[in-house]
């Protein structure tokens, strides 16, 4: 056989032949690689939302309460603009709804020493009211005399309400449920994501003013 093709310019025919492009088969391989890219990124920056969505409520209740507790211990009377000396043991609050995308701060209406003083009856004692971040709420509320009792899972002592009340002079919590004649050492509230319910993250109020995130 002759190794001269007329057909070649410079009378020599190549060994090899090279096609450029791809076939449809790989197109169809690297297609499916970017799809599942793709929506392994799209659904960890969802799960990622929806656990920042809950912690950072968590993290803004921490901050109300602590603001209640300091308002309640130093010297800012209650209500706010209040003039009356005798009006700062009345103290300050927060007050948690089950199933609610919100919560109010509070402060003590009445000087008695009483359940219904460090408590929110929907009145004129609100002072502010906050909005959880977009698409979580407050699941549910378990009160109880530890902090083990209230993460227990199922909740021995659910509830449907929370008080959490500060007063002057120590930084102690006046825990109280639904009941106005109970006072606990402890409670918890489990924020849920709407989007994604095994999104969760309790926080947990003690009677000492001590607060815990449990992730």
């Amino acid at each position: 056989m002759s190794i001269l093709d007329p057909k070649k310019e410079d009378g020599f025919a190549t060994k090899h032949s090279f096609k450029l492009g791809f076939t449809l088969i790989e197109m169809l391989i690297a297609m499916s690689i970017v799809v599942v890219i793709a929506l392994v990124v799209v659904f960890g920056y969802q799960d990622g939302a929806n656990y920042y969505g809950v912690s950072n409520a968590a993290e803004e209740v921490e901050t109300s309460l602590r603001q209640a507790q300091v308002d309640a211990t130093s010297s800012r009377p209650s209500p706010p603009n209040s003039s009356d000396t005798s009006r700062f043991d009345r103290g300050y609050g927060v007050f948690f709804e089950e199933d609610s995308e919100i919560y109010i701060l509070y402060y003590g209406d009445k000087i008695d020493v009483g359940p219904e003083a460090n408590r929110y009856d929907g009145g004129s004692e609100k002072v502010s009211e906050f909005n959880l971040p977009s698409r979580v709420k407050i699941e549910s509320i378990c009160v109880g005399d530890s902090e083990e009792e209230v993460l227990s899972d199922p909740c021995d002592t659910p509830a449907t309400e929370l008080h959490v009340h500060f007063r002057r002079p120590g930084f102690k919590a006046i825990i109280s449920d639904q009941d106005d004649q109970s006072v606990w050492d402890a409670a918890s509230l489990t924020f849920q994501s709407e989007r994604d319910e095994e999104q969760e993250i309790n926080l947990v109020i003690l009677e000492s003013g001590r607060f815990n995130i449990v992730k």
